[in-house]
């Protein structure tokens, strides 16, 4: 399974470089991780992935839980 997470300012703007977490709970328990590009644009996933909820992490801070499914795109905004 793959998705998109998608980190920008409140004011819209891109968050580059980045660390980006993705913590899937329940039965579909395991981690990924990225960083953003400079459009604040981070490509997750590996094959092995099952779609379900999980929190997604940006610079230590947790944001959902979210619903995830294969082909996803998930925007996080936060504060500069």
């Amino acid at each position: 399974m793959f998705f998109d997470v998608y980190v920008t300012y409140d004011n819209g703007d891109p968050v580059k470089g980045r660390e980006v977490d993705v913590e899937f709970l329940g039965l579909t328990r395991g981690f990924v991780h990225g960083r953003t590009d400079n459009s604040g644009h981070a490509s997750m996933g590996e094959d092995l992935l099952a779609p379900g909820q999980a929190n997604i992490w940006v610079a230590g801070e947790s944001y959902g839980p979210y619903d995830i499914d294969d082909g996803d795109g998930i925007t996080i905004e936060i504060e500069p």
